[in-house]
């Protein structure tokens, strides 16, 4: 990644990667860029690379390290019973994203921070985990989108009276119905005890962040890139083979594309057969949909006011899916859906119960809302 903005953020983390590796080069000239990399959730990751090779800018950061170490091994402890509960109780889940990578290798807590722990439920089981975490003293955060909540196949549970605060995302799908759904089951029916919980399998997990990519079109989190070099680190040729079938499989070699050649851009590549392995994907997607990645691709950066459709989230999230997960109808179905449940949320709980409402509704909805409200307290 040169030039632009965000340049010197991924230089510093590419850097910091190779130094932990074990793969020691010259760092960049220059201060690290703090904020930027504190906003992207890298700053433990350069902090840690700096103390290692004794460079004393490490002190810019403060006690980054130490502040995500004690909050990662905290939140561990306090979501250790509730995982417990769940399996005593015979509930199907596995922890995805964050909280599997550093189930996976301890060692990540001291550079990967998390802002929650994201949990994927059978659904037969879904309520169950629910009523468990209740149970056990979570609370439900209060929702002013009831309905879009139902439709995002997910619910929150939370203990305010701990610190840090710790949030549990529960999910009964990868993704709005019916996207992924294979993929989902295959990922409960195939994991693999680590640690005290049930996490992914190696290419699960790199297919399970490339559904979220292809959830948010073409914007990844750089911990979730992190996340994806250092499972791709672990395959060979064989490996890699596999993942590609298994993308196939599951619908989602779009997103793995875009997620593993943003991760490739960011922190390097292991070597020709990586390459080799997604140039083999590129071309999989055919000429239409390998461009429109590319075009993809070229959108990613740090700088989120300059994104497409920046002020319009609902509009990122969908218009780039018929080329990530190459079904035309099916997006334009569940935007759709989606566009409804957002629009009938206003029109229960009042205008700002959903962000990013086009100034033109807002006197219709304001005065639906209104009767609706009236209607209600009758």
């Amino acid at each position: 990644m040169t030039g632009g903005p965000g340049a010197a953020t991924a230089d510093w983390a590419a850097w910091a990667e190779h130094t932990l590796r074990g793969e020691p080069a010259p760092p960049p000239v220059g201060e690290p860029p703090v904020d930027a990399l504190i906003l992207q959730g890298l700053a433990a990751l350069v902090q840690a690379a700096l103390r290692a090779t004794r460079d004393p800018r490490s002190a810019r950061f403060g006690e980054i390290e130490r502040t995500v170490v004690g909050q990662n091994l905290l939140r561990r402890a306090q979501v250790q019973p509730y995982l417990d509960a769940l399996d005593r109780a015979g509930v199907r889940y596995v922890a995805i994203k964050g909280e599997a990578a550093v189930r996976r290798d301890p060692t990540l807590a001291v550079t990967r921070p998390m802002s929650d722990v994201d949990i994927l439920v059978d659904p037969a089981h879904f309520r169950r985990a629910i009523t468990i975490g209740l149970g056990l003293g979570y609370q439900e955060p209060q929702t002013r989108e009831p309905l879009s909540q139902w439709w995002n196949c997910e619910r929150g549970l939370y203990q305010a009276d701990v610190a840090p605060a710790l949030v549990i995302d529960l999910h009964h799908a990868l993704h709005r119905r019916p996207l992924f759904g294979r993929l989902g089951h295959d990922t409960l029916r195939t994991a693999e005890r680590v640690d005290g919980a049930w996490i992914p399998g190696v290419r699960e997990s790199i297919c399970v962040a490339a559904a979220h990519r292809s959830k948010h079109g073409f914007f990844a989190d750089a911990r979730e890139l992190l996340d994806v070099r250092r499972l791709l680190d672990t395959l060979d040729a064989d490996g890699f083979d596999r993942l590609l079938a298994d993308a196939r499989r599951w619908e989602v070699d779009g997103g793995l594309w875009l997620v593993w050649d943003r991760a490739r851009s960011w922190f390097g590549s292991t070597g020709p057969a990586e390459d080799a392995a997604l140039a083999r994907l590129h071309a999989s997607l055919g000429v239409v949909r390998g461009r429109g990645m590319e075009w993809l691709a070229g959108l990613d950066g740090l700088d989120h006011a300059a994104r497409p459709w920046s002020a319009l989230p609902f509009l990122q999230m969908y218009v780039p899916m018929p080329l990530v997960t190459g079904r035309v109808v099916a997006p334009v179905r569940l935007a759709a859906t989606h566009a409804v449940l957002r629009f009938a949320d206003t029109l229960v709980a009042g205008p700002d119960a959903v962000g990013h409402l086009p100034a033109p509704l807002r006197p219709l909805v304001e005065a639906v809302s209104g009767v609706v409200g009236r209607f209600r307290r009758r």
